[in-house]
């Protein structure tokens, strides 16, 4: 086991990884529906009863596509939404389910298409365009795919019309492939891990078809570990997200078989020399899987090497890091042939590495591992995760035109499909009159509907403890943060973000010796954690100097200092990051006390050590 350089960085101030997706796919879509100027109908003599048929909608969607009407088009859907809500007075339709859903994808395409027309570089083909959402099952793949809030979507659709051109044979079957990329690679692609100078890192591939035909050959070809057909758009962006050159992936897969996965991690010989001199960055030239294979290395780039090895042969994997008991750590989770991930390849059973973090390929933003069994579930019942989707978006567009009730009617009936909706559940707490009784009451049910999945509860429990403080009610929100469920209290990692919530609302209060023992009585709860709760003392220390507390600080550093080095790894010893961390903390105790003559004293002492 190797620490990051980060690691006591990873354990202070921890920050909520809770992902609360935002609500507004179109910001400006309320302006488009209710302009009102342009009489869209009659201008592409568009024909749609009320409500509308399914073929009528595609004959519409079709036709708006020729024309390149994106703006008549959403106006027209737009004054055929009101005349259907108008019909059901202002109510959620839920006779018309089917139409509606309908309407509210072609107005959100439309709006979607207009805006990517106006940023695209090169004018898209209208065949290209025709082909992506002429097709009901490749229209919804990827209005369920992007994510307007995170994705480029000019970019996004030009890699998509450019992969499309390359693919002269089956762009059907490839498209799943083709959208993966396309919404990977609308933006730069960072490295899996920062532990490499940048002159060592060699440069992404820049020729995107020349990445999709390296793909598109892989699934291609009989040898491919895993049917492409067997793989959702969101488990193909764990493939493609590759970060080098593709002659990179060319040599993998040469020279490495897809074997055991932990084996294949374990076959990178350890480097012991720079761990045992704190050499955690690349040092040895080129950052190639080669190099790697033939000079060794170390955890990250172990699960670096692995990583790379999966995606070359077609398998999602993802390379999560995160913190021990004796520091950093690196591993890799693999995707099996059942839709299940292998979570553990490379991750040590003891250590206390809780829970590891990754980057989502397609938002950028940190995933933990634990999240990653929400993710299987939505894979595995992808009928009813469909269904609370188009609701979703329904539910968007509804509220973006101003009917407020059956927006929330359309949420509501999501989370009832499929409880665990998580975006429609933000949807409904945003919804709520704000810092209100019914806001808690939705987040209550939130939490209820996913008790299985603990970073969903503590950010649910966190955001209601904000709103109670925001009604004068910190008493009920302590007691709610004390009501936490077992499977929160037993992570480590949410018991420091929820400890450092309310050392920030003791803070805002007043109350700085209230925070002062909260800290304390943290990191007493965890002196079996070791370096994970460095930060938490490095936070300790600033808040008693910047309140006047260090004498107090430093009878409680006295005590709890000895008794966190025998909890401790001894594996802390053998790390020159860690040596002498103990005497560390309590000389910068001292100094914060102004008491330097003690502080001379214990440095003598460990120096002679």
């Amino acid at each position: 086991m190797t620490p990051s350089p980060s690691t006591t960085a990873n354990t202070h101030r921890p920050r909520q990884r809770f992902s609360r997706r935002p609500a507004t796919l179109l910001p400006a879509l309320l302006a488009v529906l209710l302009a009102g100027k342009v009489l869209a109908a009659d201008a592409l003599s568009l024909k749609l009863s009320s409500p509308p048929k399914s073929s009528e909608l595609l004959a519409a969607r079709c036709q708006v596509i020729s024309a390149g009407a994106w703006a008549e088009g959403t106006a027209a859907h737009g004054e055929l939404l009101a005349k259907m809500m108008k019909r059901s007075n202002g109510r959620l339709p839920t006779r018309h389910l089917v139409p509606l859903h309908g309407l509210c994808d072609n107005i959100i395409l439309f709006q979607i298409m207009q805006n990517a027309q106006a940023n695209a570089t090169t004018p898209l083909r209208k065949s290209f365009i025709t082909w992506l959402f002429g097709n009901e099952q490749r229209n919804t793949a990827f209005l369920e795919q992007v994510d307007p809030s995170c994705d480029d979507l000019a970019r996004v659709i030009a890699i998509l019309s450019e992969l499309h051109r390359l693919e002269k044979q089956d762009p059907d079957k490839f498209f799943p492939l083709m959208l993966a990329i396309s919404v990977v690679w609308d933006s730069p692609r960072p490295p899996l891990h920062r532990q490499v100078a940048e002159s060592s890192l060699l440069k992404p591939e820049s020729d995107i078809g020349k990445l999709y035909a390296f793909f598109r050959e892989t699934y291609a070809s009989p040898r491919a570990v895993m049917p492409l057909r067997d793989l959702s758009v969101s488990a193909l962006t764990f493939v493609v997200d590759t970060p080098v050159p593709t002659s990179e992936l060319v040599w993998l897969q040469e020279n490495v078989r897809p074997r055991r996965w932990d084996d294949l991690f374990a076959s990178i010989r350890y480097d012991n020399a720079r761990a045992r001199f704190a050499q955690y960055w690349w040092n040895n030239g080129p950052y190639s899987v080669a190099a790697i294979q033939r000079r060794g290395g170390i955890c990250v780039d172990q699960a670096y090497f692995t990583t790379l090895a999966a995606r070359a042969h077609g398998v999602p994997a993802i390379f999560f890091a995160g913190s021990g008991t004796s520091g950093g750590h690196a591993w890799l989770a693999v995707m099996q042939r059942n839709g299940n991930w292998e979570m553990d390849i490379g991750r040590f059973r003891g250590g206390g590495f809780t829970t590891g973090h990754a980057t989502n390929p397609q938002s950028g933003n940190v995933i933990s591992d634990h999240m990653l069994a929400y993710t299987c579930s939505r894979t595995q019942q992808a009928n009813r995760n469909s269904k609370a989707d188009e609701l979703t978006r329904s539910a968007i567009v509804l509220y973006s035109a101003n009917y407020r009730q059956a927006a929330i009617a359309a949420a509501e009936m999501a989370t009832q499909i499929q409880p665990t909706q998580l975006a429609a559940w933000n949807l409904r707490e945003q919804w709520a009159e704000p810092n209100s009784q019914e806001q808690i009451a939705v987040l209550d049910q939130c939490a209820g509907a996913l008790r299985q999945y603990p970073d969903v509860v503590a950010g649910v429990r966190l955001r209601q403890a904000a709103i109670l403080r925001s009604q004068n009610q910190h008493q009920q929100a302590e007691r709610l943060l004390k009501t936490m469920p077992a499977k929160v209290d037993r992570r480590d990692d949410l018991a420091r973000a929820v400890g450092i919530d309310q050392v920030d609302a003791a803070l805002a209060q007043k109350k700085p010796q209230e925070a002062r023992q909260i800290l304390e009585k943290l990191l007493t709860q965890q002196r079996n954690q070791g370096a994970k709760v460095f930060g938490l003392i490095e936070t300790y220390l600033d808040l008693t100097r910047e309140t006047g507390q260090t004498s107090e600080a430093l009878r409680f550093l006295k005590r709890y200092l000895p008794s966190l080095q025998r909890h401790s790894d001894q594996n802390l010893d053998r790390d020159p990051r860690f040596t002498n961390i103990f005497d560390q903390f309590l000389y910068q105790a001292y100094i914060n006390n102004g008491d330097e003559r003690q502080a001379e004293r214990l440095l003598k002492r460990t120096q002679r050590k």
